[in-house]
């Protein structure tokens, strides 16, 4: 059936049906889009990993995966957003393991700079793995982006609010600018336990005009974080 007549722009993979394999989803031009389930089986082995950020971003974006099988293979994956014009591919990381029934270890070097490993994994799962957080003491500098800002709501109107999280008690300090440079309100500085924290900016962000706007984390005078946010 992969034989479609339509006028195709881009096919999209997930695991529709559960079963290991990527499905295909056809995105068509001005007509119905086309579901192709997979339904080869050959008696190979799978592993399918979904990954959860706590301080990196919640998608793990940007994470990269090393995974070792018990037969020397090693396979690599990155995590990403977006694929193609006409739709996203599932983010979650697929390996095939051929006649291997488990993955020795599995390495993810995520986005904060954290690298964790797990090993002796089963074959045939599909598996929700959560950013280790490592307790670090202020006797060590925190890697690149270890404080994290979410604004929202992201567009925003007349005032948003920011979940600030760090990977350890910290006294950060948010800015807001345009595109150009300009400082936009006054700082606003947040001391930080290992929990999220919901801050609200400064009332006159109502009187901006629409347009994007910088949100700028720094800590221990040290810029980590950066985001855009967009009013409307």
């Amino acid at each position: 059936g992969v034989n479609d007549p339509r006028r195709s722009r881009s096919p999209v993979y997930a695991d529709y049906d559960g079963d290991g394999d990527t499905d295909l989803f056809l995105v068509n031009v001005d007509q119905q889009g086309v579901l192709f389930e997979n339904t080869l089986n050959e008696g190979n082995h799978y592993l399918i990993i979904d990954l959860e950020g706590v301080i990196s971003n919640r998608d793990g974006i940007g994470a990269k995966l090393k995974l070792t099988t018990p037969d020397g293979a090693v396979q690599y994956w990155e995590t990403r957003s977006g694929s193609s014009l006409g739709g996203g591919d599932d983010q979650a990381a697929y390996f095939g393991l051929g006649s291997n029934t488990t993955a020795s270890s599995l390495e993810i070097a995520w986005p904060s700079g954290t690298v964790q490993v797990v090993e002796n994994l089963q074959a045939n799962q599909r598996l929700l793995i959560r950013e280790e957080v490592i307790n670090t003491s202020r006797e060590h500098e925190p890697s690149f982006e270890a404080v994290s800002l979410t604004p929202y709501p992201n567009p925003f109107r007349d005032n948003f609010s920011i979940e600030v999280q760090t990977a350890f008690p910290s006294e950060v300090t948010i800015e807001l600018f345009d595109i150009t440079g300009r400082r936009m309100a006054p700082k606003v500085i947040v001391n930080t336990t290992t929990a999220s924290q919901t801050v609200s900016p400064h009332s006159a962000l109502s009187e901006l005009a629409a347009g994007l706007y910088i949100l700028r984390a720094t800590v221990n005078n040290s810029t980590y974080y950066h985001t855009y946010i967009i009013k409307q």
